[in-house]
C-alpha cells in the first residue's frame, strides 16, 4: 500500500470516529450549562508558538474593529480555535492545511448552551455544519445555543472584508455584544 492510499485510509477512519463520537461523556459534557456569559469566538487555529486563540493578528483585527485593546477583547469574548494547533502552511500555496476532522470533532465536543457564537470563516462554520450562510446573518445549530453568526476570517486573502456593509455590520455586532457584558 502506498503513502496516499494509506493517508486516505487513515483520513476515512478519522472521519468514521469523527461521525461516531458522541460518547455518553461528551453528551453529558455538551449538555451541561455554561455559565460563562461571555461570547464565544472561534477561530480555526493560531499560528503563534503558545498557540493562543486570537492573540496575533486576527486577535488585533477585532479589538480595533471595535475599538479595544487586545487584552479588553480576552476579558470580553471567550476565545478558542476549533483546531488546537497549527496545523502548517500549504507547501507552495497560501493558507495553511486545515484539519477538518479535527475541527468537526472539536464543534461536537464544545458546550455552546446558551452561549452566543461567532464563527470566524468558512472552515468554522462548515465544522458546525453551516454551508452557505451570509456573513452576519443569524443561523441556528440546535444545540441551544443563544445565537450564532459567522464572520469571514480576517486573513488578507479573504476579500469579504473589502465590502464596507460587512465590516461595519460585523463591527456594530461585535460593539454590541462587548457592550452588554462591560
Amino acid at each position: 500500500m502506498g503513502t496516499k492510499e494509506l493517508k486516505r485510509l487513515v483520513m476515512a477512519m478519522a472521519e468514521r470516529i469523527a461521525e461516531q463520537s458522541n460518547s455518553l461523556s461528551t453528551i453529558a459534557e455538551r449538555n451541561r450549562p455554561n455559565p460563562d456569559p461571555r461570547p464565544l469566538l472561534i477561530g480555526e487555529a493560531s499560528n503563534t508558538e503558545r498557540s493562543e486563540p486570537f492573540r496575533g493578528l486576527s486577535g488585533r483585527f477585532f479589538a480595533d474593529m471595535i475599538n479595544i485593546n487586545l487584552d479588553r477583547l480576552h476579558e470580553l469574548f471567550e476565545c478558542v480555535n476549533i483546531v488546537p494547533w497549527w496545523p502548517g502552511q500549504l507547501p507552495g500555496e497560501k493558507g495553511d492545511q486545515f484539519r477538518s476532522v479535527v475541527a468537526r470533532l472539536r464543534a461536537k465536543s464544545l458546550n455552546v448552551i446558551n452561549r452566543r457564537l461567532i464563527l470566524v470563516g468558512e472552515r468554522v462554520a462548515a465544522a458546525f455544519n453551516i454551508k452557505d450562510t451570509p456573513w452576519m446573518e443569524p443561523v441556528s445549530l440546535g444545540r441551544g445555543e443563544s445565537s450564532t453568526i459567522v464572520v469571514p476570517c480576517p486573513l488578507a486573502i479573504v476579500r469579504s472584508w473589502n465590502d464596507p456593509t460587512i465590516k461595519d455590520r460585523a463591527s456594530a455586532i461585535l460593539s454590541r455584544l462587548a457592550r452588554s457584558l462591560g
